[in-house]
């Protein structure tokens, strides 16, 4: 791999967003930009344009369902795969991410290293 890659982590649990950091950056082709809210989410990935984004559904005012839509539905911003990472296995839920612009859908709790390889193949597709 050349280079480094951006991954915008939004996920509203300040612990959760201090740990996918860690496991994140453990591999050091990864810079990590978090993000406490799908509001906050959105801003910076229409500023920053990171490579990948890791998304909790659930979270208070703009969940991640309504992210995927506001950023898939942005020409600058469409292209940017999203990872879902939630401890929601719903399959409706799992269905309406897949139409909301998610490309990838893993369960908390996670796999570090399931993680990182799922993040790696998001941005290499």
């Amino acid at each position: 791999m050349l280079g480094t890659y951006r991954v915008l982590v939004v996920d509203d649990e300040r612990r959760l967003l201090d740990t996918l950091q860690d496991v994140i950056q453990y591999d050091r082709d990864f810079e990590v930009i978090t993000a406490a809210s799908g509001e906050e989410g959105l801003r910076i990935a229409e500023s920053q344009f990171p490579d990948v984004i890791l998304l909790d559904l659930m979270m208070p005012g703009m969940d991640g369902l309504e992210f995927c839509r506001l950023l898939k539905g942005n020409s600058e911003t469409k292209d940017i795969p999203i990872v879902v990472l939630t401890a929601r296995d719903d399959i409706s839920l799992v269905v309406q991410a897949f139409k909301s612009g998610a490309s990838h859908y893993l369960l908390k709790p996670f796999d570090p290293a399931r993680l990182r390889r799922e993040l790696r193949n998001a941005v290499s597709v």
